[in-house]
């Protein structure tokens, strides 16, 4: 829990400032001596413009910085701090959870009982909270699943227990704000088509997600709970602006 705390620290003192690609300092043509009062002709650039591979031209790069300056502009106006939280629930599923600047994400495999669970939550919430955010200000999106006809009795019965500790866990830390979406609802936004066969799905999931997050290990595991975190974040920040 303390080195938890600790790198949450410092994760909190680079993500204000810094390019979520290559953590260099975030300008704008503001500082190359531009007035520009609109900002959305305002020009944002990395100091390592060259070596990071910040085009104008590329929408991966363009939105990874509009949303650090975004981030930035909430903190310099003394907004509360927000945390999305994504689980793909099931033994083989994961949890994984970023603040409203969405490239900071954090994941771990499924915990494997209800205790674990709540201390996941409980660190999760306990980092919120170091970084100024309250338990109304934690958004959850437990994806909506249930048993098929294929499913073994037994297998959808544990499927169903661990759904439900989930929800109980998350009750019983504070954290009230949840959402349900279905599989199809996080996964249209990505792009993938109703009907792609699970395998080719799945890699694609880990793939873009892989792109999006490199700092972390993205896995056929947590790639899922990973786009849940981000679909949340993503849509919750419309609200919040």
């Amino acid at each position: 829990m303390k080195e938890s705390l600790i790198y949450g620290k410092r994760v909190i003192a680079e993500t204000y400032y810094n390019c979520p690609r290559c953590k260099g300092e975030i300008l704008t043509d503001g500082e190359f001596g531009n007035s520009s009062s609109d900002e959305s002709t305002i020009g944002i650039f990395c100091e390592n413009v060259e070596d990071c591979g910040y085009e104008e031209d590329d929408p991966e790069i363009v939105s990874m910085v509009h949303q650090t300056m975004q981030h930035r502009r909430l903190i310099m106006k003394g907004k509360p701090s927000y945390s999305f939280i994504g689980i793909d629930p099931g033994v083989n599923g994961a949890i994984a959870w970023c603040s409203e600047w969405i490239y900071d994400m954090k994941c771990l495999k499924c915990p494997s009982d209800p205790q674990k669970m709540v201390d996941s939550l409980t660190e999760i919430l306990t980092l919120h909270k170091l970084k100024g955010g309250e338990e109304k200000n934690i958004f959850v999106g437990l994806e909506k699943v249930w048993a098929r006809p294929a499913n073994a009795v037994r297998a959808a019965f544990k499927f169903g227990t661990n759904y439900g500790q989930w929800q109980g866990a998350l009750y019983g830390v504070g954290i009230n704000q949840i959402c349900y979406p279905t599989p199809r609802q996080w996964q249209k936004e990505m792009g993938i088509k109703k009907g792609m066969e699970k395998a080719d799905r799945k890699r694609k999931i880990k793939s873009e997600m892989q792109n999006l997050f490199p700092d972390i290990k993205v896995t056929l595991i947590n790639a899922d709970a990973i786009a849940i975190a981000r679909f949340i974040a993503q849509n919750a920040w419309e609200d919040m602006k």
